[in-house]
């Protein structure tokens, strides 16, 4: 059968796209599953809205929890397009019991087999990969002809994208089969032996660069390697996918509605269910470890940790916080003058911090509160939440908080059990998971700083590890400069102009936040300039950011990995290939023995960093001489930092494309200076707010400011300076 339906070669993933994480996960034995049935979410007709006569749209998703990005996207994306008379079922296939997932590719691979019985065995279903979005209604797909088929799949190997006849299916996909991990082969024989196969439209399943814009309505990220939410940065080499924006656009809009798949007015069937059972905890304790009432979730696992959020707290100013889920208060003294019984709390360590307590689960905190605090602190509490409902619990702490969230995690099953016998801690993940949830919520809320403290048992007792971040346009591709206006000049070299670089109001606050000059090293020979960077002043730059909401947030935005990669992008799409970033560790290693082996020198591979500068001039004839840039720059972007109506042109300022007179200067590689009467003048970007100039270093990427001509020294020229440097 291998002949008759070959692989596509050009999808795979090969050995040099795997790191050697890879090949320890890929022996390891995949956990069992713990869900009985998919978790549904379901899209009801809109309100004011005639319903329509049409079935539910039933959609099955193959999912993982590392896939916690492209699931919220995935489901974000049909709401783009559905038909809003129409109801919507989306079974989400994760973790599911009964499974045998030896040597499963993914987390769910044979899940796609069991949907006819999941389904009920009747009318339709479309079952799709969650390394998909749709850009078309899916219900088009689903009511489909499909002729004599029973399956429709776009090839008659392929089985990511499919519209099923359930009940025909059912009769030949049996669900023991699947769950006893039976090879593709088998399904794939039956289905052609019983001639079930049709063929499915092109535009439903476009696999990478088969998606053609305005014609494709599913388009399938399906090479690993190029997945760019990078669901396995430890196991693969990720590259760039040239048309990864489509993806990302999706989730900025979903990060700008502050989307969560279920929400605190809508939570998953299973989170009132989990709350109830909390509630009977409170109230009766636990039988099994002999607990009293008073000491089951009585709040003392809080005293854990007070010297870290003692740490936040003095470091951010706050004077309130909110313990989300504060179990019973133990660690507690009542404020003063407030009730004993209230939720209105102090902690000694904390002097004059004022604690609200909340915990659904405990009658005396379960009100709502309704105010804004300095920080937000939660502790031996997520991991007790559905996986499901993690995204808008960690919203509403983040929403709760205007300088801080410190949030504690368990990575490992409870000795506490449900009144149903279920474990207590109904989420275990891992750390990175619940890094990535943290970063999820906190790139929806800029400014928060937030730390996440996960604890692991080891043979040698418990151990906390703890990651800290700061809510950002972070490694999600959501980018905090837009480049949506970008344009370049060729010639003399590229140099680009991107126009409302950022969201006006994120400008803004960047501009009014901007570092005083005392804290900048004065440079008399470089035309007056004051400088503060990693570089210049480093210790004064490190605290001003620490200590700056906004600035912050810049600094983790332009310090996450997808920023490089990002920029990466956008310049090949503008038809610069840096040729970057370089091979993974994998093919690094093989090119180095290759060349080991012929006796070649051993090749190098940059490494690539990115950092941002603080730069001002006075007016008053401040100016930058002709170069080219170091050697080691490779991309600088410029940013003007000024209000509206705040620069007059008549002072000059703006950046200069110069070009030596001697054409035997014109190759600069080691950005040697020239003077201003050594070179001619070919065109000034003028000094303008919220826009970024794109320079893409080369050996004639001659650059200047000429002498201000303004008299007032107190009036500054302000910039920002961002540099993609190689090492």
């Amino acid at each position: 059968m291998a002949e008759v339906y070959p692989k596509e070669r050009q999808f795979e993933t090969r050995w040099h796209h795997r790191k050697p994480a890879y090949w320890y996960r890929k022996s390891a034995r995949r956990a069992d599953g713990d869900r009985d049935r998919p978790v549904v979410v379901r899209f009801d007709v809109e309100p004011g809205v005639d319903p329509s006569p049409a079935p539910p749209v039933r959609i099955f998703l193959g999912t993982e929890p590392e896939q916690y990005r492209a699931e919220r996207i995935f489901i974000w994306s049909i709401l783009q397009v559905r038909d809003p008379s129409r109801v919507y079922e989306i079974y989400l296939m994760q973790d599911l019991a009964g499974f045998d997932r030896s040597g499963w590719k993914t987390g769910f691979t044979k899940y796609r087999y069991a949907v006819p019985a999941l389904a009920g065995g009747q009318g339709r279903a479309i079952y799709n990969d969650v390394d998909q979005i749709y850009l078309a209604d899916p219900a088009e797909l689903f009511d489909m002809d499909m002729g004599d088929a029973a399956m429709l799949g776009l090839t008659p190997r392929e089985t990511s994208v499919m519209l099923l006849d359930c009940a025909a299916m059912n009769a030949h996909w049996n669900i023991d089969d699947a769950k006893a991990g039976r090879k593709h082969s088998y399904f794939r024989d039956i289905t052609h032996a019983n001639k079930l196969w049709g063929k499915l439209p092109a535009e439903w399943n476009a696999r990478d660069e088969e998606y053609v814009p305005g014609r494709s309505k599913c388009f399938h990220f399906t090479t690993l390697q190029m997945q760019p939410w990078h669901p396995f940065p430890h196991q693969l080499n990720y590259r760039p996918h040239p048309d990864g924006e489509v993806w990302f656009a999706l989730e900025r809009a979903a990060d700008a509605a502050r989307y969560t798949v279920f929400t605190k007015t809508h939570p998953s069937p299973r989170f009132e269910a989990m709350v109830a059972q909390y509630r009977l905890l409170h109230e009766r304790g636990e039988a099994e470890l002999e607990l009293a009432a008073a000491d089951t979730f009585d709040g003392h696992s809080l005293n854990k940790h007070v010297k870290e959020i003692a740490k936040l707290i003095t470091r951010t100013g706050a004077g309130t916080l909110l313990d989300y889920g504060a179990g019973k208060g133990g660690s507690y003294e009542p404020w003063p003058s407030a009730a004993a019984d209230g939720c209105t709390k102090a902690n000694p360590a904390w002097p004059g911090v004022k604690v609200t307590c909340f915990d659904p689960g405990y009658a005396p905190f379960a009100n709502s509160y309704t105010t804004h605090f300095d920080g937000v602190i939660s502790t031996d509490v997520v991991e007790h939440i559905p996986a499901e409902d993690i995204g808008w619990i960690l919203d509403d702490i983040f929403a709760a908080a205007d300088k801080f969230v410190f949030v504690v995690a368990a990575c490992y099953p409870a000795r506490k059990h449900l009144p149903d016998g279920s474990n207590a801690h109904c989420t275990v993940r891992s750390a990175d998971w619940w890094y990535g949830q943290m970063q999820l919520a906190g790139q929806r809320y800029p400014g928060r700083e937030w730390v996440l403290c996960t604890e692991h048992k080891t043979r040698l007792g418990k151990v906390r590890r703890h990651r800290a971040g700061c809510g950002a346009w972070r490694d999600s591709g959501a980018r905090m400069i837009r480049f949506d206006e970008l344009s370049f000049d060729y010639e003399p070299y590229p140099i680009g102009l991107a126009r409302a670089a950022f969201d006006e109001s994120v400008y803004r606050e960047l501009v009014d936040n901007l570092p005083p000059v005392e804290l900048y090293e004065h440079k008399p020979d470089k035309g007056g300039k004051y400088s503060l960077s990693q570089v210049n002043h480093p210790r004064q730059y490190r605290e001003f950011v620490r200590r700056s909401r906004p600035w912050r947030a810049f600094y983790a935005f332009v310090k996450s990995p997808a920023f490089i990669t990002n920029t990466l992008a956008v310049l090949r799409a503008h038809e610069f290939d840096l040729g970057l970033p370089g091979p993974g560790l994998s093919e690094r290693l093989y090119l180095r023995a290759r060349a080991l082996k012929r006796g070649n020198p051993l090749p190098h591979f940059p490494r690539l960093k990115a950092r941002f500068e603080f730069s001002a001039m006075p007016i008053t004839g401040g100016n930058i001489l002709p170069h080219t840039d170091h050697p080691k720059k490779l991309v600088t972007m410029v940013i003007p930092l000024l209000r509206e109506g705040e620069w007059n042109h008549a002072w000059g300022g703006g950046t200069t494309v110069v070009w030596p007179r001697d054409r035997t200067r014109i190759f600069n590689r080691m950005n040697h200076y020239l003077g201003f009467d050594e070179v001619d003048q070919l065109k000034t970007f003028a000094f303008e707010p919220n826009q970024c100039l794109v320079f893409i270093k080369t050996n004639n990427s001659w650059h200047a400011v000429l002498p201000m001509t303004g008299d007032d020294p107190a009036i500054l020229r302000n910039t920002l300076t961002i540099n993609i440097e190689s090492s």
